[in-house]
């Protein structure tokens, strides 16, 4: 796997299906986990933890945001629950921490994030720390706080909005630049 990625600039690693629990230590699945892929659970998981040894500029959207944070330990909520189910299929504001990658690509304190999840983060990852929040206190983003490269996950999705939303653009733009300075 190291070999591929050396051919690879940078790293975006998509939303999809559910991790399957076990690789984060849960005992069970809870009923509503769906599309759980074993395959494309290991190769996700090895390229996160890659892409984080080599350095690789990497951006995390949903279900990615979910792998880094795996791949370096941490746990899932798996099913948010909820009668109104918050975060499915809605757009909700989502406060970013001052200071952070997500404020200074964005160039901005809040932003309006599109929603699919049903699993957010339990417990961080070795060296993770949140960037972003929904008002419900859901970890929206999390960053690296020592990376070697460009590294921001979302647990949001930034291309459903960024034709209309310049600050979610600039999450994409924000990967290419660090790609390409890597050549």
């Amino acid at each position: 796997m190291a070999g591929r990625l050396a051919r690879f600039d940078g790293v975006l690693l998509p939303g999809g299906g559910d991790l399957a629990p076990s690789r984060y230590g849960a005992a069970g699945a809870h009923e509503a986990v769906y599309d759980v892929d074993d395959l494309q659970d290991a190769f996700d998981l090895e390229v996160a933890r890659q892409a984080l040894a080599a350095g690789l500029p990497l951006l995390a959207i949903c279900r990615g945001l979910q792998v880094v944070n795996t791949a370096l330990g941490g746990t899932l909520h798996q099913d948010m629950g909820g009668p109104r189910r918050e975060h499915r299929h809605v757009r909700h504001p989502v406060a970013l921490a001052p200071g952070s990658a997500l404020a200074r690509i964005t160039g901005a304190d809040k932003t309006e994030a599109s929603c699919y999840h049903h699993q957010h983060v339990d417990r961080l990852g070795e060296g993770l720390h949140v960037t972003a929040r929904a008002a419900d206190g859901t970890i929206e983003g999390v960053e690296l706080a020592v990376a070697r490269a460009l590294f921001v996950a979302v647990q949001w999705h930034p291309e459903d909005t960024a034709h209309e939303d310049p600050a979610q653009q600039r999450l994409f733009g924000a990967l290419v630049e660090a790609a390409a300075e890597g050549n």
